[in-house]
């Protein structure tokens, strides 16, 4: 219900001619959170080895295999945080 009345309040803004407000941060989409058989999925496509991977982002192979494995371990933090938001398997700052 919402989501109607903002598009229609664009609308009249639209239509008398009023400026738009810009989109704050908070409403802009982040990017979706990929699942393990999703990025293998992407690996395989591309044609990439996780040994090529853990070359690009510069990790040890066996942290990318730990992290693409799943229910072996939760990248928390450290090595294997950053390889799964690099991988796009969660949300986080590096």
């Amino acid at each position: 219900m919402d989501n109607m009345f903002g598009e229609a309040v664009s609308r009249l803004k639209e239509a008398l001619g009023m400026p738009q407000a810009p989109e704050m941060p908070c409403q802009q989409r982040m990017p979706k959170v990929k699942s393990i058989a999703e990025v293998k999925s992407e690996l395989n496509r591309r044609g990439k080895t996780v040994a090529e991977v853990a070359r690009e982002l510069n990790v040890p192979p066996h942290v990318v295999y730990r992290v693409l494995t799943p229910g072996v371990a939760t990248p928390r933090r450290g090595t294997a945080h950053s390889v799964a938001v690099q991988l796009g398997l969660k949300e986080g700052v590096l």
